[in-house]
């Protein structure tokens, strides 16, 4: 196989993304485009992050729209002079297929780190967990 060949399965791979509310790691060659499904009223969480290196602005940009086309969020040159991730959230006004688009302006790749989470998975249980494990007197607080 040729170098192009093997470059062209691997963009082809790297194009399969799915979400299915799991973290992924895409290594990011120009642009991706990532969907998922999601309901309409839905709590929606995004974390993401340009890893493996990169320090400042990125040269990667992110964008999110909605099933309508409407972009709900859009991150040019993302910042990675800290470790922070970066969160955003939102309620679907409308359901259908959001998504996820990530575009590489450096002349190499980089790696990209997606948490798209949504419904159940998108809600953050901490709070209730440490309620259920307190006495009933304590609960009435």
């Amino acid at each position: 196989m040729t170098t192009s060949s093997l470059l062209t399965l691997l963009v082809l791979a790297l194009s399969a993304v799915s979400l299915n509310a799991e973290r992924c790691f895409i290594l990011l060659l120009a642009t991706e485009l990532t969907t998922d499904e999601v309901a309409q009223g839905s709590l929606v969480v995004v974390h993401y992050n340009v890893i493996g290196g990169v320090r400042g602005h990125s040269g990667v940009s992110m964008s999110i729209t909605d099933p309508l086309h409407k972009f709900l969020k859009q991150d040019a040159n993302i910042d990675t002079s800290s470790d922070d991730i970066h969160k955003f959230s939102f309620t679907a006004d409308a359901g259908g297929n959001f998504a996820v688009c990530f575009v590489n302006s450096n002349d190499k790749p980089v790696r990209v780190m997606l948490d798209f989470k949504h419904g159940v998975e998108a809600k953050d249980y901490t709070e209730l967990a440490k309620r259920e494990h307190l006495m009933p007197v304590e609960k009435a607080r």
